[in-house]
């Protein structure tokens, strides 16, 4: 927040961080502010139990290797300081999980057959190749959305690909044969 000039009296009463990242702070600007602040800024280093809490959460959920030392160190110290005030932390993180009735994209194949009145569950996925529509073909887009890049249209055409470069090396080796006869 410092770095954008935004006022940091506003995110809280004590505010807390890391000499890794002031030392971040190199605009001459956000350090002036960084030194009017109406109350202290407490620099503190987080404990190594936490750093070690924070990597191993992070490596649980994906995220370990998009941090830097000094988001860990200061995730490590937000830790420290949220044990301190009596709060519980959680040993390991949960599975994702989205809910279908306040989400605001349905991403899903089930999503065309729901927006289409059907009351049907979804089928299951099968191994039969699902044939994307034709550029000329009048039948429904199966993209409730109509967007172009849709995970739906992705996987039509990603089934349809084969296809598509089986017909195309048969056209090329039929023209090859062809130009051969001409050359006789």
């Amino acid at each position: 927040a410092a770095i954008r000039l935004q006022r940091l009296e506003r995110f809280g009463g004590d505010l807390f961080t890391t000499s890794g990242v002031l030392a971040e702070v190199k605009d001459e600007h956000a350090r002036a502010l960084l030194r009017t602040l109406p109350q202290e800024l407490h620099v503190r280093e987080p404990l190594a139990q936490d750093i070690a809490y924070v990597k191993q959460f992070a490596k649980g959920t994906g995220d370990l290797g998009f941090l830097s030392q000094n988001d860990i160190e200061l995730m490590a110290l937000t830790v420290a300081l949220h044990r301190e005030s009596g709060g519980k932390l959680r040993e390991r993180p949960t599975a994702p999980s989205v809910n279908p009735e306040t989400s605001a994209f349905e991403w899903a194949p089930g999503a065309f057959s729901k927006s289409a009145g059907s009351s049907a569950a979804p089928a299951p996925a099968s191994s039969q190749p699902v044939a994307a529509p034709d550029a000329g073909s009048s039948a429904p887009d199966p993209d409730p959305a109509g967007c172009w890049h849709s995970p739906v249209r992705a996987a039509a055409y990603r089934q349809k690909a084969p296809e598509a470069a089986e017909a195309a090396t048969g056209e090329a080796a039929e023209a090859l044969s062809r130009l051969r006869a001409c050359k006789r």
